[in-house]
C-alpha cells in the first residue's frame, strides 16, 4: 500500500506493507503515519517498507492491546502485559518513532489504553533497513516500549540497523538490545545521548556505528556476549560497567573508545584491533577514563594490534580524565601491542580539571589534587611502527600534567618474540611547562638499538636504574636544553646506564644528569636516592655533547667520535661555549675518538686510552688522572 486513510491501526500478526504498485522497488520517499495509535496483539505486527528511499514515520503512540485480566490497573510494567505486542521492522526502508515521552515511573489507576508513552511489551525486531528513534533531549524515554528485560527488548538483526537520535547528556533509553549480526548506530543529527539497558552481541557480532557522544550503561546495564564488536563513526562511545562478561574482541576502526570503570570496560576478550583498515583521516582512539574521586587503578587486559598506517589516521592508546581523576592515578596497558603502524600514546583532557591543577607539594602521592598521572605498559611491543607520546591539556590553561609512560616488556627479539623497531618521538612541538613528558625504562630491554629517540621540548628519558641501548638520539629543537626541558636522566635509586648507538652525526641538545629518584619509586629506607647516570657512545656517527651536563657516571666512547662542546662551529650559541662530560671516570676504547675543545670532567677518577686507536684533541679542558697501558698518545 502507499497509504493508510485515517483512524487507528490494529495488528494481530498482519503485515503493513508500502511498496510502489507498479515497481515495488522505487522508493515512496517520505510517508508520515500521522498522530494514529498503532496498537499490537498477542501475534505482534509487520511493518514492511520494501524500497530503500522509503521513509514512514510513526509519530502516535505505539502500544499492546489491553489486558483485560490485569484491569489496567496494575503499578508496574511486568504486570501489564508482557511479552505482548512484537513490533517486527522489514524491508530496506527506514521506519521512524518520534514518540519519545517517558516510561512514568507509577501507573496508578490510568489504563494502558490511556498511556502516551510507546506502551507495548512485546520484542522490537529489526530484520532489515533501519529503524529509526527520535528520542531529542528525553530522559527514560519509553519510544521502544518496555524495557524490563530481553523479551520485551530490541533484535538487530544481520543487515539491519536500530539508529537513535538524541540532543543531550541526560536523554536516553534503558531498552535491552540485541546486535545479532546487526549496527547500532546514530543519526546525523545525534549529540548526545544514553543507552542503559543490557547490550548482547551474538556469535555474529555486531557494529557500533556513532558521531557525536553515546554512552553505554552510565548508570545501569552492561556489555555482554561473544561476538566481536566494531565500532566505527566519528564520534566518541563511553564504555561505564565492568563487562567481564563480553567476550568478544573490540574493533576500533575510526572514532573513540572510552572505558569509564576500574573494572573491565573493553570485556575480557583477547584483542583490541585500532586503526581503519582503509585509507581515512581523523582518529582511532581507544582511551581509560579516571572517574573515581581518589587515586586508583584501571587497566586494560587484551592485547591490542595497531593496523598499517592508511591515510592521515592517527591511533590513540592513552587516557583521559575529563575533568575528573586524581594525583597519581594509574593506567594499566597489560597486553601485548603489535605495531603495523604508528600509535601515539596519550594523556587527554578538553576540560577545566580542578584535579590536574598544579600545586605547592603535589610531588607527594598522597595528595588528592595535582598533575602526576602515570600510563603504564606491562606487554611487549612488536612491529615497524614507530611510537609517539602526547600531553594534550586543552581545557583551562592552568591544568597542568607530568605524565610517566612507564615501559616495563621486553621489546627486544629474545626468546624468539619479533622486536619493536620503530622510533620513539616524545615531548611537545612548543615549550609548554604545564605538559610534560617524562619516558621511564622499566626492563633493560624496553628500548634496543634499533629505536631511534627523539626529545622534544619538556621531555625527559629516564634509565629507571636500568642498563638501556637505543639507536640514535636527537633533540627535536636546538638550544638551551634547561630552557627547552629536554633530559636524559637516571632518576632511580640504583645506577643507570645509556648506551646510544650513534650512527649519524649529532649534536646532543640534550641535558645529561642524574635526576631525582620519583618518590613513589623509592623508600624511605632507601641507602642511596638519586644514583648516577652513565652514558655509553658506539656507533659510527659523531655525537656533540653541547651543555652543561651535570651527570656524575662515567662516560665510555666505545667507537665514533664524541665531540665535546661544538669548538666554535657553526653560528648557534649553546648553552656552553665549551661543553662537559660528567664528573666519572672516563674511557676511550678501540675505535673511538673523543674532539672537541670542551670540558671533561672526571673528578678524583681515571681516564684511560685503551689503544692507540683512541685520541684526544689539544686544547681540551680535562681534570684527569691517566691510566697509561700499551698506547701511544695521539693529540688530535
Amino acid at each position: 500500500m502507499t497509504s493508510l486513510g485515517t483512524g487507528s491501526v490494529f495488528l494481530n500478526g498482519g503485515r503493513l506493507r508500502f511498496a510502489n504498485n507498479t515497481n515495488p522497488a522505487t522508493s515512496l520517499s517520505s510517508i508520515s503515519f500521522g498522530t494514529r495509535t498503532l496498537t499490537l496483539g498477542g501475534n505482534g505486527g509487520y511493518i514492511d517498507l520494501v524500497a530503500a528511499g522509503t521513509t514512514l514515520t510513526i509519530s502516535g503512540a505505539v502500544r499492546s492491546e489491553d489486558n483485560v485480566l490485569a484491569g489496567n490497573l496494575s503499578s508496574n510494567q511486568m504486570s501489564a502485559n508482557p511479552g505482548v505486542g512484537d513490533l517486527i521492522k522489514e524491508g530496506l526502508g527506514r521506519l521512524i518513532l518520534t514518540n519519545a515521552t517517558a516510561i512514568p515511573t507509577t501507573f496508578d489507576t490510568t489504563p494502558i489504553s490511556s498511556q502516551t508513552w510507546n506502551a507495548y511489551y512485546g520484542l522490537t525486531t529489526v530484520k532489515a533497513g533501519t529503524l529509526q528513534v527520535t528520542i531529542g533531549s528525553t530522559a527514560d524515554s519509553g519510544i521502544l516500549g518496555s524495557n524490563d528485560s530481553s523479551i520485551d527488548g530490541t533484535l538487530v538483526e544481520e543487515g539491519a540497523r536500530l539508529d537513535v537520535q538524541m540532543t543531550a547528556s541526560t536523554a536516553g533509553t534503558k531498552e535491552w538490545i540485541t546486535l545479532d549480526g546487526g549496527t547500532l548506530g546514530t543519526t546525523a543529527s545525534h549529540t548526545d545521548g544514553n543507552i542503559d539497558g543490557v547490550l548482547t552481541v551474538t556469535a555474529k557480532g555486531g557494529i557500533l556505528d556513532v558521531s557525536g557522544v553515546l554512552r553505554l550503561n552510565a548508570t545501569e546495564g552492561f556489555l555482554t556476549g561473544s561476538g566481536n564488536l566494531v565500532k566505527t563513526g566519528s564520534g566518541t562511545l563511553f564504555l561505564y560497567q565492568n563487562n567481564v562478561n563480553f567476550t568478544g574482541n573490540l574493533d576500533i576502526q575510526s572514532g573513540r573508545v572510552n572505558g569509564c570503570t576500574q573494572g573491565l570496560p573493553f570485556g575480557s576478550g583477547n584483542t583490541i584491533t585500532l586503526g581503519s583498515p582503509t585509507s581515512a583521516s581523523g582518529e582511532a582512539t581507544l582511551l581509560l577514563y579516571a572517574n573515581q574521586g581518589f587515586t586508583t587503578q584501571y587497566r586494560v587486559i587484551q592485547d591490542i594490534v595497531v593496523r598499517a598506517n592508511a591515510g592521515t589516521q592517527v591511533r590513540n592508546i592513552g587516557a583521559g580524565p575529563v575533568g575528573t581523576g586524581r594525583n597519581q592515578d594509574s593506567f594499566f596497558f597489560e597486553g601485548d601491542i603489535t605495531l603495523n603502524g604508528d600509535a601515539h600514546l596519550v594523556f587527554f583532557d578538553q576540560t577545566t580539571n580542578l584535579q590536574l591543577v598544579p600545586t605547592a607539594g603535589d610531588l607527594q602521592s598522597s595528595d588528592v589534587a595535582g598533575a602526576y598521572r602515570n600510563i603504564i605498559f606491562n606487554g611487549h611491543f612488536s612491529g615497524a611502527g614507530n611510537l609517539f607520546t602526547d600531553v594534550n591539556l586543552s581545557g583551562a590553561g592552568t591544568n597542568g600534567a607530568k605524565v610517566t609512560f612507564l615501559i616495563n616488556g621486553d621489546n627486544s627479539s629474545a626468546n624468539g618474540q619479533t622486536a619493536w623497531t620503530g622510533t620513539l618521538t616524545t615531548g611537545n612541538a612548543t615549550l609548554n611547562n604545564l605538559q610534560e613528558h617524562f619516558i621511564r625504562m622499566g626492563n633493560n630491554l624496553a628500548l634496543t638499538a634499533v629505536n631511534k629517540v627523539e626529545l622534544g621540548y619538556n621531555s625527559a628519558l629516564q634509565l629507571g636504574g636500568k642498563t638501556v641501548s637505543i639507536g640514535d638520539l636527537k633533540a627535536r629543537v636546538t638550544g638551551n636544553a634547561g630552557t627547552n626541558k629536554i633530559y636524559v636522566e637516571n632518576a632511580a635509586n640504583d645506577e643507570g646506564t645509556l648506551r646510544v648507538v650513534q650512527t649519524a652525526n649529532t649534536d646532543w641538545d640534550v641535558l645529561f644528569q642524574d635526576g631525582v629518584t620519583p618518590e613513589w619509586y623509592s623508600s624511605a629506607s632507601a641507602a642511596v636516592y638519586s644514583n648516577r647516570l652513565n652514558l655509553v657512545k658506539a656507533g659510527a656517527g659523531t655525537a656533540v655533547l653541547t651543555q652543561l651536563n651535570t651527570y656524575t657516571g662515567t662516560t665510555v666512547v666505545e667507537t665514533g667520535n664524541v665531540q665535546v662542546g661544538r669548538g666554535g662551529v657553526g653560528t648557534r650559541v649553546s648553552a656552553d661555549a665549551v661543553g662537559r662530560t660528567g664528573t666519572g671516570a672516563l674511557s676511550v676504547n678501540n675505535g673511538g675518538v673523543l674532539s672537541g675543545t670542551g670540558w671533561c670532567r672526571h673528578v678524583r677518577e681515571w681516564f684511560t686510552l685503551s689503544t692507540a686507536a683512541a685520541r684526544l684533541p689539544p686544547g681540551m679542558l680535562a681534570d684527569l688522572h691517566w691510566a697509561l697501558s700499551s698506547w701511544t698518545a695521539d693529540w688530535c
